[in-house]
């Protein structure tokens, strides 16, 4: 069965504070990480580097609201 899930890179902030964004595919127990160029706030996650439920996704150069 495959499962898709959001990943954050928590271990490369940028210097502004936000994290990047990565797609995780899992079939059969192999994983693969697809890379994209959204990105969120650390205002925006909770404590456990989940999405809140006001989560504001961002491209890169956008100005966070």
């Amino acid at each position: 069965m495959l499962t898709i899930r959001a990943d954050i890179l928590k271990e490369k902030p940028k210097k502004d504070g936000s994290f990047n964004i990565r797609i995780r595919f899992t079939h059969n127990r192999k994983v693969k990480r697809l890379p994209t160029k959204l990105y969120v706030r650390k205002e925006d996650l909770t404590r456990s580097f989940d999405f809140g439920k006001a989560a504001v996704v961002c491209p890169p150069r956008a100005k966070f609201y």
